[in-house]
């Protein structure tokens, strides 16, 4: 499998690998890279139902890895996915599964638990394969590396906690100034590695994502990305679509609706590949908050970026963002493949900000794509949060409670056999000033229940770091006095 940009304005960018892609992140002409064709897998549905997370992901992978052997493949996914996520709290299928599925209630709504990493987000499950590859890498050239990212909060624990002992390798995070929680804070600027380094901007993410993309594009740099816009990590996610289906159904006939809280739309985007490979998603719902950047592109087809100083500050600070990189990629399925008009469109958006697509395309094929967007405010978020937690003693996050609020809007069909996940974004830890005001002062004792129950079921030294950051954040919460 090759890849290429998707805007192919330079007609030097040739054809890369997957290698290459891995490690240039971003093309010359600033363009993402995508495959030649997104190649249907032959699902043999008695055997993949019945795969470990492991061999699915080293199945799903391999399709479009051409340049590194099958067995390397499988030895690194193996190796990620057996020590560094060695039990999972929420999945019973599996013991060494880092994805887990909860029923919500007796309706068929299930939530993805994708929060068992280092960092309890769930880009920690890409995170971790994606810095195997890039040691594997590495290791093979003999040269060293600078990993330039940016975060709205949970890229950037992330990827401090997967590259702090890489030896070969440099880690750079732009964050924006005051624009993450202090619990994510903590855990970006505590790391113990001496080649991390974390620098605050004076402004909003898109500032930060934009001195990545130039740092990316220039040539002979040996930088590389962690963020969403290299497209080993968009692959990686694939993985979160494919056990979830197969956790949820019973029947091959069954259809699922996936409803992801997404800001850079890079998991969205995932889900879509997956649904492009043949797995059978019916329904794709993108959940943001007030910066509907997203809703108004699938319901209006027009794409309008913001400035800094109207983009808003809410209480999901991953999702305040204006420019929806991966957005990209799927305007190049939109405008059946055509990266001259997508690099039209793009310099149209970067001289005026605004790009109505309709004068490319038709709406029809906007729809066609099985993908709608929906937004929340934060008085919704709050409702959400206090019902769920009261009536179904299931405590979400602010970004997570996106999803939820989407669920109530959906029609609910009883011709079609539809199961509907929502997919999780962080534990509730991560957020819990935004928490504390939603539900009080309980939140504390729920927290500090659970942490004595995770002592309890995972006695194992894996989970001791994990277990000792989750109890060092709540001794600021007003019993300092507790051990």
């Amino acid at each position: 499998m090759l890849y290429h940009s998707t805007r192919g304005s330079n007609k030097e960018e040739r054809l890369r690998s997957f290698l290459n892609v891995l490690l240039k992140g971003l093309a010359s002409d600033g363009g993402l890279y995508v495959p030649t064709s997104y190649s249907s897998l032959h699902i043999e549905e008695r055997l993949w139902r019945f795969f470990t997370y492991q061999e699915l992901a080293f199945r799903i992978f391999r399709w479009f890895i051409s340049d590194v052997p099958y067995s390397v493949i499988r030895k690194l996914v193996r190796t990620v996915y057996n020590e560094r996520f060695p039990l999972s709290y929420y999945n019973r299928h599996s013991a060494s599964c880092p994805v887990g599925v909860a029923p919500i209630s007796n309706v068929p709504i299930y939530i993805l638990r994708l929060s068992n990493g280092s960092s309890l987000s769930f880009k920690d499950i890409a995170m971790q394969l994606l810095c195997a590859f890039f040691e594997f890498m590495v290791g093979s050239s003999n040269s060293n590396v600078n990993i330039i990212s940016a975060t709205s909060g949970d890229t950037g624990s992330s990827a401090c906690t997967a590259f702090q002992f890489c030896k070969r390798s440099r880690l750079f995070v732009f964050s924006p100034l005051k624009g993450i929680s202090e619990y994510q804070a903590e855990q970006m600027y505590s790391h113990l590695s001496k080649k991390a380094f974390n620098i605050c901007i004076n402004g909003k993410f898109d500032c930060c994502q934009d001195i990545v993309k130039r740092l990316l594009c220039r040539e002979r740099s040996n930088n590389g990305t962690a963020n969403s816009i290299n497209w080993a990590r968009l692959l990686f996610q694939t993985a979160y679509y494919f056990i979830s289906y197969y956790r949820v159904t019973i029947a091959p006939k069954e259809y699922t609706t996936y409803l992801i809280p997404s800001g850079n739309f890079g998991n969205a985007f995932a889900g879509f590949i997956s649904r492009t490979m043949g797995l059978p998603i019916r329904r794709i719902i993108i959940a943001t908050n007030e910066n509907n950047v997203l809703e108004e592109f699938f319901k209006a087809g027009s794409y309008q970026v913001r400035n800094a100083s109207s983009l808003l500050a809410t209480n999901t600070p991953s999702m305040d963002i204006s420019k929806a990189s991966n957005l990209e990629r799927l305007l190049l399925e939109v405008l059946n493949r055509n990266s001259n008009i997508v690099f039209k469109v793009f310099q149209q958006l970067h001289h005026f900000g605004l790009v109505r697509l309709l004068r490319y395309i038709s709406y029809r094929s906007i729809k066609r794509l099985g993908i709608s967007a929906e937004s929340t405010f934060g008085s919704e978020r709050q409702m959400i949060v206090q019902y769920l937690f009261k009536r179904c003693g299931l405590l979400l996050d602010t970004h997570s409670a996106n999803g939820a609020k989407t669920v109530l809007l959906l029609k609910h069909s009883k011709s079609i056999r539809e199961v509907k996940v929502i997919l999780e974004t962080a534990q509730a830890l991560k957020l819990k000033d935004s928490l504390r005001t939603m539900i009080g002062s309980r939140y504390s004792f729920l927290t500090q229940r659970r942490v004595r129950r995770l002592r309890f079921m995972f006695p194992c030294v894996a989970h001791v770091k994990q277990v000792m950051v989750l109890k060092v954040g709540l001794l600021g919460e007003g019993r300092r006095g507790e051990s």
